[in-house]
């Protein structure tokens, strides 16, 4: 995952982008709420309630239906990757527009420390993944655009099985994401305990990528030209 670290931060920096990109126009322009909050949560608001207190009514089905949903969003992501990695960065920016957004609508209705309470504990892994899917894709994106010693098809090929294990290594991140935000983000748990528990998985997350060392070269013996190409 080290060698994707660049395309990572860039992915993790488009979306902050988009975040604040989100946050500031939303404030300036209250208008614009209405293309990300719906009428549901507009009301939920209002009435100084979140949206995602029914989810620990249906906490199972609502687990495994947020990790789909997170896991289609990632794959998208990656995927996007071999769009000259354009649509990686719309969706990367698109997401941070809307959580900007979101925010900023909880802001003007004094429900901001609620939306952080609830987004601490889960955010903490499913963030990260989407921004590692979106780092994915970019890597696909940059052996197209720019691909070495190697023809683009090459280095497609070598940058794809890379990128490949990475996703695959997300989805078991997004399906413990999924359990926390069914199961203890929408809870009456306090929220320091809540914080406490989104930096203990923030920092075993952490731990997990830098323990694995550095990355191995590719392999490309087998799929590598006998002369590299332009």
């Amino acid at each position: 995952m080290r060698q994707a670290a660049r395309p990572i931060l860039l992915a993790t920096a488009v979306f902050w982008a988009g975040a604040l990109l989100g946050f500031f126009l939303t404030i300036e322009y209250p208008t614009l709420e209405g293309f990300f909050i719906s009428p549901s949560m507009r009301t939920a608001i209002e009435s100084k309630h979140l949206w995602t207190e029914s989810l620990t009514r249906v906490a199972p089905a609502a687990s495994s239906r947020i990790a789909t949903n997170n896991i289609n969003v990632s794959l998208l992501a990656w995927g996007l990757g071999l769009s000259l990695g354009i649509g990686t960065v719309w969706l990367m920016l698109f997401n941070g527009i809307m959580l900007g957004a979101i925010a900023a609508a909880c802001l003007r209705g004094g429900m901001l420390p609620p939306l952080a309470e609830f987004v601490v504990g889960h955010g903490s892994l499913e963030l990260p993944a989407i921004w590692i899917s979106g780092g994915a894709g970019l890597l696909m994106a940059r052996a197209l655009l720019f691909p070495g010693r190697y023809s683009r098809r090459v280095e497609l090929r070598l940058r794809g099985r890379e990128s490949v294990q990475i996703v695959v290594g997300i989805v078991p991140i997004l399906l413990i994401a999924g359990m926390v935000e069914a199961f203890v983000s929408p809870s009456a748990i306090p929220g320091i305990a809540k914080a406490m528990l989104g930096l203990t998985l923030s920092l075993t997350l952490l731990g997990y990528i830098l323990s694995r060392g550095p990355d191995q070269p590719a392999d490309d013996h087998d799929d590598a030209p006998w002369k590299p190409t332009a």
